[in-house]
């Protein structure tokens, strides 16, 4: 059985290439070209009940793109977030996204000779139940 992490981890990167989006779970070769996104830190919260460890799982992804595509970066971005909002269950857990502790930031990345845009997604899934 899954982690409550791999699982959501999972679900997140399958809508992602359900959306058709070029996706890596790593820093792919600087021969791949753009946009991609990236799914890059998992970070699990735990909250114990009496009977249950529930709590939740924070996910970062990047969309990546040339600097001249921002809004194809926006558009990707905001097209990741609204499949968050969407996700209910994903094997034997069942999530809500947090949306007040859920963001997309943008900024302008000069670490490659090509400068990029970057949109920043992080996503706080709280587990509801599951096992």
């Amino acid at each position: 059985m899954k982690t409550r992490e791999q699982s959501i981890f999972d679900e997140m990167f399958k809508r992602s290439l359900a959306l058709g989006y070029q996706t890596y779970d790593y820093k792919p070769a600087s021969s791949a070209s753009y946009p991609f996104v990236e799914f890059e830190d998992t970070q699990t919260l735990h909250s114990t009940t009496k009977s249950h460890v529930l709590g939740n799982v924070v996910i970062v992804i990047s969309v990546w793109g040339l600097h001249t595509k921002r809004k194809q970066v926006s558009e990707m971005a905001s097209a990741l977030f609204e499949q968050a909002m969407q996700v209910n269950t994903s094997d034997v857990y069942s999530w809500v996204l947090d949306t007040n502790a859920s963001d997309i930031q943008t900024v302008t990345d000069t670490s490659t000779n090509t400068p990029l845009k970057r949109a920043i997604i992080e996503l706080n899934f709280r587990l509801i139940g599951g096992i």
